[in-house]
């Protein structure tokens, strides 16, 4: 088990409120003091919208247990979960290498290739058979 939460301005809070830390502590006794240590954390790093986590488990072997927290936001938007959305709705600008990789995966699943990969001189590579370029695990096209 874990506890999340997303929240636009972090600034406004100083810690969660009682009713959210008596639920997270239901799952276990930490929780509430991770939980505004990762808001205390959001804030330092000057974030607008944040989505907070964590979690605790214990160690099989041991009597110890292994602690997670993620702090993921935004520096500039105050609306963590719109601006997410909408940047993966858009997906990547047809210009960027990511782009560029998936639109020849899509082209090599339509047209297959056995590959005779040969390199050039900046130490890139290519197929000599169908013209992809390979390089840093990124399949490219030219045209």
């Amino acid at each position: 088990m874990g506890w999340s939460v997303t929240v636009t301005d972090p600034n406004s809070y100083e810690q969660f409120p009682g009713d959210i830390h008596e639920q997270w502590a239901r799952e276990h006794e930490a929780y509430p003091h991770d939980a505004d240590v990762a808001l205390r954390m959001a804030k330092e790093l000057g974030l607008h919208s944040v989505s907070l986590g964590g979690g605790r488990t214990p160690v099989p072997y041991g009597d110890d247990e292994i602690v997670a927290i993620t702090i993921t936001g935004t520096v500039n938007s105050k609306d963590f979960l719109n601006t997410v959305q909408k940047a993966i709705l858009a997906g990547p600008s047809d210009d960027t290498p990511v782009a560029r990789h998936y639109a020849a995966l899509a082209r090599l699943r339509a047209h297959p290739c056995r590959h005779d990969f040969g390199q050039s001189e900046d130490g890139s590579f290519f197929c000599n058979m169908c013209g992809v370029n390979l390089e840093g695990g990124r399949f490219w096209f030219d045209d």
